[in-house]
């Protein structure tokens, strides 16, 4: 007799049950994947499309990006989060911005530094590079001068507008 921690054997048919569904899962994700690689080829099409200038500024379009994932949050019905699907979408929003013209994202530190980061990965995902600078003044230096295309700051410090630069707040920079 099987004991308590003993899982109960499956019944034929659940096994065949289970086996059918994995292989749905199978079908799903191929078809997935390829939809995934077929928007890769249309986001060249767009960067193609956008022109050589693209390559001058930064590719990310906020705004755009808002306008996608409100319309998928519109439509979205059934079990999954919908935190989850816009957390897929911001990995395959910046891996796709990255297609057009590779970026990079800096983020300022100070105090709130581990939340910027944090910020800066789950809006930008896993394959844009990230870095942390020292400050929000040294963060801006880098976007003016292109060496990182998104800067994520702190809230806007007080501080005396048009003051001497270490004491004037990063904002003023602007």
């Amino acid at each position: 007799m099987p004991g308590p921690d003993t899982p109960p054997t499956p019944i034929r048919g659940d096994e065949t049950r289970l086996a059918a569904a994995r292989a749905e899962i199978d079908r799903v994700d191929d078809a997935i994947h390829d939809l995934l690689m077929r928007r890769a080829v249309v986001v060249a099409d767009v960067a193609a499309a956008k022109g050589a200038g693209l390559t001058h500024e930064t590719p990310v379009r906020i705004a755009r990006e808002a306008q996608m994932l409100r319309r998928l949050a519109a439509r979205h019905r059934g079990s999954l989060p919908f935190t989850a699907v816009a957390d897929l979408w911001h990995e395959l929003i910046a891996a796709s911005t990255a297609i057009q013209a590779p970026f990079s994202v800096v983020v300022a530190g100070g105090a709130d530094a581990l939340a910027g980061f944090g910020l800066a990965r789950q809006q930008f995902g896993s394959s844009i590079p990230i870095s942390l600078v020292e400050d929000a003044r040294s963060a801006l230096r880098q976007v003016a001068d292109g060496t990182a295309g998104v800067a994520v700051l702190p809230p806007p410090e007080s501080g005396t507008p048009g003051g001497r630069p270490a004491e004037a707040p990063w904002w003023t920079f602007l």
